[in-house]
């Protein structure tokens, strides 16, 4: 496979895993948690140049991000489940 579709793919995988993880409150989204650290392992293991690490690194968090700003663009449109804060 190309790295730098390698790249793009497996951040677009990991940066949902992560908005999944952080968007789901019940005991399920450590699975997701979970997938994106296994997801990050066997990217490690593939690719071993730190450029290539890095890339990876900042593209799933700006992936990330991307995913929970739309959703919550499409949430509050549409009155889906947005998360809040914990009260104190």
């Amino acid at each position: 496979m190309n790295p730098k579709l390698a790249v793009v793919l497996y951040s677009l995988a990991c940066g949902l895993c992560l908005a999944a993880f952080t968007m789901i409150p019940d005991f399920i989204k450590y699975l997701f948690s979970l997938g994106a650290f296994l997801l990050g392992l066997r990217f490690f293991g593939t690719y071993e140049t730190w450029p290539m690490r890095l890339s990876l690194i900042g593209l799933s968090i700006v992936f990330f991000f991307l995913y929970i700003f739309v959703y919550t663009i499409f949430a509050a449109a549409n009155g889906w489940y947005l998360p809040q804060l914990p009260e104190a």
